[in-house]
């Protein structure tokens, strides 16, 4: 491997790296200490069913709501006051090798499309370099802002009850890899 490909794969991680923050375990209660004894409220707007297993061509997530409400979705977001905000979050991602690419991630494409490039929709990238054990990790995690995204597909009538979550290889993963979600979540903090 030339040394140009090292270093710009080191970068990658490290950034990636440098991305990730520390939220408490997925069954613990989360909250945000903002000094002096106030909290930010968490709610959990929406989740998966299941594990979500990263195929080769990508994969498309339907979230539960929380709440079954018509319209909740777009409540959630039109509702949105002072310094609140809506977080994905990706937690305990696992795989047995590495697959070597980034995986993108947007929200709420069309159903079935998984790799046009549809930027106005992208949350971000995540990678499962520090992820390779198989043993589960259920501190590490992916969060995403995504309020100000959710603002725009609202405003252009392009924000549903059914949320989807697209998440698609940058290239091809390498051979063997079998990178899994263990749970996505949408946060209201």
């Amino acid at each position: 491997m030339s040394s140009i490909l090292r270093a710009q794969r080191i970068f990658i991680l490290v950034a990636s790296l440098a991305a990730v923050t520390s939220l408490p375990a997925q069954d613990s209660p989360i909250s945000n200490n903002l000094g002096a004894g106030k909290k930010a409220a968490v709610r959990v707007l929406a989740k998966s069913r299941q594990t979500v297993t990263l195929k080769h061509d990508g994969v498309q997530v339907e979230l539960d709501p929380a709440n079954a409400a018509k319209h909740w979705l777009a409540d959630q977001v039109g509702g949105i006051q002072g310094r609140s905000r809506i977080y994905l979050v990706l937690r305990d991602l696992s795989t047995e090798k590495a697959p070597g690419v980034l995986y993108q991630i947007r929200l709420n494409l069309p159903p079935n499309q998984k790799n046009d490039s549809h930027d106005d929709r992208s949350v971000g990238t995540i990678n499962f370099y520090a992820s390779q054990s198989r043993s589960r990790q259920p501190d590490f995690f992916f969060s995403f802002d995504v309020t100000d995204l959710m603002k725009s597909l609202a405003g252009r009538d392009l924000l549903s009850d059914r949320l989807t979550i697209t998440i698609t290889p940058e290239e091809t993963p390498l051979g063997g890899s079998e990178p899994t979600i263990g749970q996505i979540q949408l946060i209201l903090q």
